[in-house]
């Protein structure tokens, strides 16, 4: 799969007041570089950038995402620099121009600058999802919404979940700056628009892309995900299910257009009541004991098992392991009563005792599993 191009474009002409762009673009890259699907992504920038230049620099990077930071006048234009430095407003229409030829490429345009939100507004004539800012907008405000932004981005969640990251980081630093940046669509008709993350499961050919071949016989419900998490000390939190009288890893089954990844890491957490911060994603778990595992692009594990309820249909696992760098934080759930799950910490020797235990046995499969994944942690953690 090709990468997706961002092209980062600012300018701040020597008679403006001066602003951190090299900041801002500090926080993209490292937003982009700590996210799980860092690798899918190219960043280029250009600085300085003059009027002359901008159609040269927008044809020859044929990005994916355009993003332009600087100043902007009270009329929508936003400035470049001239030859001498100095600022060069540029109107509307030709902007717009400019970017009705390359709308065949160009997915969103982001105008981080002051008043941009009535070029954002021409320009989605012809580019479906634009951002702009329908006033001024300070300086802190303005990086800390690109950072929110590009880790919505970074992290496969679509344009307008990453456009309410940006302003919630806005809001999130008290800067009462987070109604400024506007989103407007093509037509006016908001989309689900996904730039370069693995496909949610929402149709036979998502779920041929996500397992590596053609699915027969698929289950009801025939998605779910397990969430693993251990301790310093290789203790496992499980949830001893009153209802189902068994003990089990968090895990639910998936709906469509839901990403396993996002929702086993919002299971741990919720479930569980771990802070997500603690939750560190151990590299995808290579589980040797099951014949049809599959690994597929990071971070997924796939687990592959017939359902024992229904023999003859498919039922898959999307399998993940948590470390805690702790021994045994407080695990509760509110009102568990209510959900029928208490939560623990288990020991595999603990496990093993109930094996054979009628009233809270563990699943089948759920031994051998630990046993593995204490194994692989227990070396990943020595390196």
């Amino acid at each position: 799969m090709d990468k997706i191009k961002i092209l980062f474009l600012a300018a701040n002409p020597v008679n403006t007041p001066p602003l951190r762009l090299g900041e801002e673009v500090n926080r993209i890259d490292e937003e982009l570089l700590k996210s799980r699907f860092r690798n899918k992504f190219d960043l280029e920038q250009k600085h300085a950038v003059k009027a002359s230049a901008l159609s040269l620099y927008l044809m020859d990077a044929e990005p994916d995402i355009v993003h332009f930071s600087g100043h902007g006048s009270r009329a929508g234009q936003i400035y470049l620099e001239n030859a001498k430095g100095k600022s060069k407003p540029i109107r509307v229409k030709p902007l717009s121009d400019l970017f009705s030829l390359l709308k065949k490429k160009v997915r969103c345009v982001v105008l981080n600058a002051c008043y941009s939100e009535v070029q954002a507004l021409i320009i989605t004539r012809h580019i479906d999802c634009v951002i702009g800012m329908s006033k001024a907008i300070g300086d802190e405000a303005a990086i800390n919404f690109a950072q929110g932004f590009y880790r919505g981005i970074g992290g496969g969640k679509d344009l307008e979940t990453a456009f309410k990251l940006g302003c919630i980081q806005i809001d999130i630093q008290d800067l009462d700056e987070q109604d400024t940046p506007k989103i407007h669509w093509k037509n006016d008709e908001p989309k689900k628009i996904f730039l370069g993350e693995p496909s949610p499961i929402s149709s036979p050919k998502a779920i041929t892309n996500l397992i590596g071949h053609k699915p027969t016989n698929i289950a009801p419900s025939a998605f779910a995900v397990l969430s693993y998490v251990v301790d310093k000390d290789f203790n496992f939190a499980l949830l001893k299910h009153t209802h189902h009288k068994k003990i089990q890893p968090p895990g639910r089954h998936l709906e469509p257009n839901e990403y396993p990844d996002e929702e086993a890491l919002l299971i741990a957490n919720k479930e569980l009541d771990l802070p997500l911060e603690e939750l560190k994603r151990f590299p995808p778990f290579k589980s040797k004991m099951y014949k049809h595992t599959r690994i597929v692009p990071t971070p997924f594990q796939v687990q592959l098992e017939k359902s024992p309820q229904r023999t003859a249909l498919i039922h898959y696992d999307f399998v993940y392991v948590f470390y805690i760098d702790r021994v045994k934080p407080p695990i509760c759930v509110k009102d568990s009563s209510a959900y029928k799950i208490e939560p623990d910490w288990y020991s595999i020797e603990n496990v093993e005792e109930r094996q054979n235990d009628k009233e809270y046995g563990p699943h089948e499969d759920m031994i051998p599993t630990m046993k593995r994944i204490k194994m692989e942690l227990h070396e990943f953690l020595k390196h």
